[in-house]
């Protein structure tokens, strides 16, 4: 799961790749290689199991935009190799955001006063350079994290 790209050979060896025919050359692709240096990262400072559940968050998060916005052509919608790079850079974006800001969001507002969804949109369409503008699956997001803080 965390073992996406050779950053030795600059090649993608992540899902779904199975054979070295499926190992496609990264080297022109410096956002891909960048966030695979981010997932490292957040999976050293998380955790595995933290990092995998915050992805697959992440992932549900860009599944629910792509259809919200009605954006067919967006990579996390789709199932080839090509579709699974192109959406990894936004994937390991929103999961680094929402990683950063779990334990944060059981207060009621953030230290600016703005309330968790919006700030978490905020942070997210800087960190991806999208622009989207619902932020109603990160209420749904923060909503389940005060669940788990409570219990």
């Amino acid at each position: 799961m965390h073992v996406t790209v050779c950053q030795r050979h600059r090649r993608w060896i992540g899902a779904p790749a199975r054979t070295l025919d499926d190992q496609k050359d990264l080297r022109n692709q410096h956002h891909v290689l960048a966030a695979a240096r981010r997932h490292g990262a957040l999976v050293r400072r998380y955790g595995t199991q933290r990092s995998i559940t915050t992805l697959r968050e992440a992932r549900h998060i860009l599944i629910y935009w792509a259809n919200a916005e009605k954006s067919a052509t967006a990579p996390i919608l789709g199932t080839t190799l090509a579709a699974h790079i192109a959406a990894y850079p936004d994937l390991v974006g929103v999961a680094s955001v929402l990683a950063a800001y779990s334990d944060h969001v059981e207060q009621p507002v953030t230290a600016t006063g703005i309330g968790w969804p919006s700030y978490l949109l905020e942070q997210i369409n800087q960190r991806t350079g999208r622009v989207h503008r619902d932020p109603g699956p990160l209420q749904d997001w923060v909503n389940h994290q005060r669940l788990i803080a409570e219990n």
